[in-house]
């Protein structure tokens, strides 16, 4: 049975590189750091864009009680997340089997990516038309060239540092 969840977590990486956006899990520790830097209310809506195996959306689910989305293409991944979901009984979660280029961003006030520069650079002109102004786009491990003027804060860490933006 180990074996097998192995091989599906194995299988579901190389689904996701093949997207272009590998699935690199972010580990609780730094999520609590993540978290703690913004204040969230609980008329909040969240996205996490490539939410992989959906740990931020049952950790943001689970510890600020808001509506949480996760999308993510990768079948595998988001099938598990369904699952966990179904599993865990949470109300207001929600996974959704789509490219993020394709998903309507417009009810998010707080928006996670952890993404290639290249990436979310495609997505720019998206989030610009998209989010509405005073959206946090929390970006792990890069830095948004194209918003710099709106980085309102920075979390220095290892091996990634976090960028939040409000637009």
């Amino acid at each position: 049975m180990v074996l097998f969840f192995f091989l599906l977590y194995f299988l579901s990486m190389i689904i996701s590189d093949f997207f272009g956006v590998p699935f690199v899990p972010t580990r609780q520790k730094t999520l609590e750091a993540i978290f703690a830097e913004i204040k969230i209310k609980k008329t909040d809506v969240f996205y996490d864009l490539g939410c992989g195996d959906g740990r931020l959306v049952f950790f943001v689910k689970q510890h600020f009680e808001i509506k949480a989305t996760g999308i993510e293409l990768n079948p595998l991944l988001n099938a598990f997340s369904q699952i966990k979901a179904h599993f865990l009984k949470l109300k207001q979660v929600s996974f959704i089997k789509k490219s993020f280029f394709e998903v309507d961003l417009s009810k998010a006030t707080i928006i996670y990516m952890f993404l290639f520069p290249e990436v979310v650079e495609r997505l720019s002109a998206k989030l610009r038309k998209e989010c509405r102004r005073g959206t946090i786009l929390i970006s792990h491990g890069f830095k948004l060239k194209w918003l710099e003027k709106n980085l309102f804060r920075e979390l220095p860490g290892k091996p990634f540092a976090t960028y939040y933006y409000r637009l």
